[in-house]
């Protein structure tokens, strides 16, 4: 019993391996997706200010859902209850894979938690959302029309 166990499972190791040697690619490589989503404190005026998020060391999830129920759950003012939570920012992640290390998978899901220790530039900022703590969405805006952050860039010169 024991020894058809073994078997079956060096027979899935090597066959896991085979398919990685004829595809070229690394069977426990985790792929890095194009957006990730960052949960954070500090506003865009701030971020744009700084360019970019400064603090390193911060973690990022592929999930959008996720991102927003946390931020929905974060308490930025102690003074009765605030109307804004938390700010979701969209990352970019096109010429930053170095950049990102994979944490964690989270279930037997496909979101994935990725971790940064470097400061994540105003040009991988594509977008921004305020979070209420009833959980509204606020996309950030200017003038009534939504705004890219290389469009409030341009904008402040």
């Amino acid at each position: 019993m024991q020894y058809s166990s073994i078997l079956s499972t060096s027979m899935a190791i090597f066959s896991l391996f085979s398919v990685a040697a004829a595809t070229n690619t690394d069977p426990f490589k985790v792929t890095l997706p194009d957006i990730l989503y960052r949960v954070d404190e500090t506003n865009s005026r701030q971020v744009l200010k700084d360019q970019g998020i400064m603090r390193s060391n911060v973690l990022f999830t592929s999930d959008l859902q996720a991102a927003r129920n946390a931020a929905s759950k974060v308490k930025i003012s102690s003074t009765g209850e605030p109307v804004l939570s938390a700010w979701v920012y969209y990352i970019k992640t096109a010429g930053m894979e170095t950049k990102f290390n994979f944490v964690r998978g989270v279930g037997n899901s496909a979101i994935k938690e990725f971790q940064s220790t470097d400061i994540i530039p105003l040009t991988h900022i594509i977008k921004a959302e305020a979070i209420a703590t009833n959980g509204a969405v606020t996309p950030r805006k200017r003038n009534g029309y939504a705004f890219t952050w290389m469009q409030l860039k341009e904008e402040r010169g």
